[in-house]
């Protein structure tokens, strides 16, 4: 006799499609093995050690697994990340987050009086720069390139619209190579 109920229900399908509200407990290490490595590289990007890094992470999926069966929320995918999201907003205010990540920024990107062209390569160089983007643009850079989640996913994240998020990603784009291309002629 075949197997019955929310645990039969949710071996059949991908993690990232599940109703959160339909997985039991003792099935949340599928969801785990899914997407531990997309939100700790999220978070990573966003904080300065992997110590930090594995903090948080720990605590998204603390929160992840005591909310599972709790509200419906648009993907699981989402609810993830907007988890991380938070509690990343949680980290920072409990750090003195203003302070905490310009001194990141700073140490990260090179700008303690050495040559910023052979202390870091582009990608680095890169990312320092979206520390000087809006919050909103900041957050929606991390998600797309850290989180890579897709802009319908980043729009559930952060309760905006997919045509918003869509234009901020433009215009942080277009800060970020307005910002390399003046770096590249004062070099």
């Amino acid at each position: 006799m075949p197997e019955s109920g929310p645990s039969a229900d949710t071996e059949k399908r991908p993690a990232s499609e599940v109703d959160r509200t339909s997985i039991p407990r003792q099935d949340f290490s599928p969801i785990y093995d899914t997407y531990f490595q997309r939100i700790y590289r999220y978070v990573r990007s966003r904080v300065r050690t992997d110590e930090e890094a594995e903090d948080v992470t720990a605590d998204v999926f603390l929160r992840a697994f005591r909310g599972i069966q709790g509200a419906r929320r648009p993907t699981l995918e989402a609810w993830l990340f907007r988890i991380a999201h938070n509690q990343l907003a949680n980290y920072y205010r409990a750090r003195d987050r203003a302070a905490r990540w310009m001194t990141g920024a700073a140490m990260s990107s090179g700008r303690n009086g050495v040559d910023e062209t052979q202390q870091v390569d582009l990608r680095e160089t890169i990312w320092s720069y979206v520390t000087d983007l809006t919050r909103d643009q900041r957050d929606i850079v991390y998600l797309r390139f850290a989180g890579d989640l897709k802009l319908r996913e980043i729009a559930g994240v952060l309760g905006k619209s997919e045509a918003a998020v869509k234009m901020l990603l433009l215009r942080a784009l277009q800060s970020l190579r307005k910002r390399v291309s003046q770096e590249e002629v004062q070099s």
